[in-house]
């Protein structure tokens, strides 16, 4: 398996969730350290928790649930390759708790489960609060729900955010807050 793959050197594996409990927890390393250019892309079923540590060990850059039409795996292996991560909102979560905690992150939360604390000073409540659902890996129909404001406005508040840090994603906020101890 591995002289052809090495032979034909692809931009882009695809490993099924099969092939790992088949193969035990060092596949994705095996690859990776074959070709460490490559970018991991595994599919898996619904419901099948992945360990955290290996995707952010082997540089997985996306997961994609088997049971998804054909276009769903063009436009996840058009971002991939473009640099993006494409990874559930879900295992983002337990990804972001993880890391906090071994970092000794704690980020606490009132009565209604908002977020108290600023994660940042230069920001003020609402974008502190904002961002720290966004890290929650909430999107922003569901923020504006939770805080009774439109889409919209949510997105104006994220441009705040990320003119305040330099960044132009919602994914890396994550990065910021970790980069900056903040």
């Amino acid at each position: 398996m591995f002289a052809a793959l090495e032979r034909h050197s692809p931009l882009a594996i695809v490993v099924d969730c099969d092939l790992f409990r088949l193969m035990g927890d060092r596949i994705l390393s095996d690859i990776r350290s074959r070709l460490a250019h490559a970018c991991l892309i595994l599919v898996f079923e619904q419901h099948w928790n992945f360990p955290e540590s290996e995707i952010i060990l082997n540089d997985v850059r996306g997961c994609v649930p088997s049971d998804r039409p054909p276009e769903f795996y063009i436009k996840a292996l058009r971002s991939i390759l473009a640099g993006e991560l494409w990874l559930p909102k879900g295992l983002v979560q337990r990804i972001i708790q993880a890391m906090s905690e071994r970092l000794g992150i704690r980020r606490p939360r009132s009565s209604n489960g908002l977020f108290t604390a600023p994660f940042h000073p230069a920001l003020t409540s609402r974008e502190s609060e904002i961002g720290g659902l966004v890290l929650d890996g909430l999107t922003n129909k569901e923020i504006g729900h939770r805080f009774h404001i439109s889409e919209n406005t949510v997105k104006k508040h994220l441009k705040k955010v990320f003119a305040k840090f330099g960044i132009h994603r919602r994914s890396q906020i994550a990065s910021v807050r970790i980069n900056r101890g903040i």
